[in-house]
């Protein structure tokens, strides 16, 4: 839904966890964007935004996509404030990437 936001939305923030190459970005694209982006590699955080209607009450969801490298999990502690809500992402085929959540 993409209808314009009124005096009675909200606004949330949400964040995207999980080691790289698990699919945060292409499922982050899917639900922003409706189609899926395939070989794609997150470099830097990035955020899309989504507007929702959650029980009659318009809401405007902020979803990070945060980079999955372990380089950037000292930035990750930055975008904790003021989260509504935490995805976390791992691949069903990797017991690693489930360990490092």
């Amino acid at each position: 839904m993409t209808e314009t936001m009124n005096v009675s939305s909200k606004r949330m923030k949400v964040i995207l966890l999980g080691d790289s190459d698990v699919g945060k970005t292409s499922l982050l694209t899917r639900f922003s964007q409706g189609y899926f982006h395939i070989c794609y590699q997150m470099i830097i955080p990035e955020y899309s935004n989504k507007d929702v209607d959650v029980s009659g009450v318009k809401v405007k969801l902020q979803i990070w996509d945060t980079a999955g490298q372990g380089r950037y999990r000292v930035i990750r502690k930055g975008y904790y404030r003021d989260v509504a809500g935490i995805v976390i992402v791992f691949d069903l085929t990797s017991k690693s990437s489930f360990d490092n959540i």
